[in-house]
């Protein structure tokens, strides 16, 4: 239902959570949200955009084993 854009969240989450699902969801990739878009959404609003996502260490494991070493 997701990849036809056909669900409905409004029982489960607020109208702005429901709004940037819906524009992230989005099924034409053009129409779609870009990050900083998704970060200048009202939901998002006191979320910093300098989240970490990963700590250090996890970031050098996840460049060991997806970096190609042609060697």
């Amino acid at each position: 239902m997701i990849v036809t854009a056909k669900y409905d969240l409004t029982d489960v989450v607020s109208k702005e959570a429901n709004d940037l699902i819906k524009k992230i969801l989005q099924p034409n990739p053009k129409k779609r949200l870009s990050i900083p878009e998704i970060f200048a959404h009202s939901w998002m609003s006191d979320i910093p955009i300098s989240i970490q996502m990963f700590t250090d260490e996890e970031k050098e494991k996840i460049v060991k084993e997806f970096t190609f070493n042609d060697c």
